[in-house]
């Protein structure tokens, strides 16, 4: 991991874009940026680079310049939404640059897709209503082939499982993805209602809310644009992440540490199981990952039982010692 040094030289001038505080001297000829929404992530991603100096932390807007294998990469947040990510698109191309790969976090709406599954964006959706500014809404909002071929080509290097196709952005995380934990209980206007349905039938493979404004905005003003997303969870089993996803969990069969077959939350496969006898990487879906998990926890609960007499007496005298020793 490399830590970030801070440009003291960075100079404002009238040169600067508005937004960002950046200058065409300061990306140093920079052609491609990574764009997550979260401003929080830059440092995270440029960590993994090469000489990362950070350029500029305005609003929801903080870059960073740095190297990989000997290229100028530029990270660069755009916060939520279309809007801002418009405006972090248009101020780049002011300096020059000319390939934008927004990655992020997504909810997939198939029900093959699992958690830390990669979908990498060939088209989007466009409900975010920035792309609208951009260009007329029968124009496509397409990723790059070129950058599409790399990214595709790049997780099956490092045996990352991915999917390739349409992502639906949305302008709301709300009413337009139709969670059914907003304040008004699910409610949603009646042109979005079972649009998750709708868009799960047309093949649509996640929400999200920036790609459609990155992918419309590159394409037509001739830039390279590209979307890639990491799975947080399937919106079919659920609506936000929950902690009884481990982030170590595996959606495929691997083996061990001592050589022996296994999946999700160190499920040991076993003759019962209709997985035995299945190779190495076939895939198990969340859904019977879960099944296993619980299971497993309800046989180890059941043995503590036979084997300590006053297991659950131990279990709530340690939840109190745990109370006291916490403060609670």
């Amino acid at each position: 991991m490399t830590s970030i040094k801070i440009n003291r030289g960075l100079a404002m001038s009238s040169k600067n874009v508005f937004h960002l505080g950046i200058c065409k001297e300061d990306i140093r000829d920079a052609n491609i940026v990574l764009m997550p929404g979260d401003p929080d992530r830059v440092d995270a991603i440029a960590a993994h680079l090469e000489n990362p100096v950070l350029l500029a932390s305005k609003r929801e807007y903080r870059t960073v310049l740095a190297e990989k294998d000997g290229k100028r990469v530029l990270v660069c947040s755009t916060g939520i939404g279309g809007a801002s990510t418009a405006i972090a698109v248009e101020e780049l191309a002011l300096l020059g640059v000319e390939n934008y790969i927004r990655i992020g976090t997504t909810g997939a709406l198939q029900k093959a897709i699992n958690p830390t599954d990669v979908i990498i964006t060939t088209g989007a959706v466009r409900m975010e209503g920035a792309s609208e500014h951009l260009a007329p809404i029968e124009f496509p909002a397409v990723a790059h082939f070129d950058l599409v071929r790399k990214l595709a080509q790049s997780a099956e290097k490092n045996n990352i499982p991915y999917f390739t196709g349409i992502t639906a952005s949305s302008a709301t995380f709300y009413q337009g993805q139709n969670r059914k934990d907003s304040f008004q209980k699910g409610f949603v206007i009646r042109s979005l209602r079972d649009k998750l349905e709708e868009l799960t039938e047309l093949n649509v493979l996640n929400f999200e809310m920036e790609a459609a404004t990155v992918l419309t905005q590159t394409a037509a003003y001739g830039l390279k644009g590209a979307c890639v997303t990491g799975v947080l969870l399937n919106r079919n089993n659920e609506e936000f992440p929950t902690e009884e996803i481990d982030e170590g969990v595996k959606y495929e069969i691997y083996n061990d540490h001592l050589g022996l077959a296994t999946f999700g939350i160190g499920h040991l496969v076993i003759p019962a199981d209709e997985e035995y006898g299945e190779p190495l990487g076939t895939r198990i879906s969340e859904e019977r990952v879960r099944e296993c998990f619980d299971k497993d926890v309800e046989s180890v609960l059941r043995d503590c039982k036979l084997l300590y007499k006053d297991f659950d007496l131990a279990i709530l005298r340690w939840a109190e010692d745990r109370k006291k020793a916490l403060g609670l």
